[in-house]
């Protein structure tokens, strides 16, 4: 389990269930080899957040494999696109082997729908 401080001092209710859990959290960091455990705490900086306000697209492709996935990832990277790659799960054989209604298909809900009827033609 991941153990921090800032849990730490969420978790506790008060100053002395907090300085009962630092002493846990301290126990634990020194069983795991460090010599100064809140010098340690200290030193770690956080991670920079992603900016927010960048203008960034979500592209979900299917999921092929990791070479696959790495290539595509490190073009994105390369060419520094505003692009967040999402690989979905392939079609699955077993989901239509094991379906109860395999022969039920999607419809649409509007009365007059030009996309639907451009898939029917």
């Amino acid at each position: 389990a991941v153990v921090s401080t800032q849990s730490t001092e969420q978790s506790s209710s008060c100053p002395v269930l907090l300085e009962q859990s630092f002493e846990i959290v301290d126990r634990l960091l020194v069983a795991n080899g460090y010599e100064n455990p809140r010098e340690f705490v200290k030193q770690r900086t956080p991670r920079k957040p992603r900016n927010k306000t960048e203008n960034r697209v979500c592209l979900k492709l299917p999921y092929v494999s990791e070479t696959v996935s790495y290539e595509i990832r490190k073009f994105i990277v390369r060419k520094s696109l505003p692009i967040d790659l999402v690989c979905t799960p392939g079609f699955k054989l077993r989901s239509v082997l094991c379906s109860s209604r395999p022969e039920d298909k999607p419809s649409c809900s509007r009365d007059v729908c030009k996309i639907c009827k451009g898939l029917q033609a």
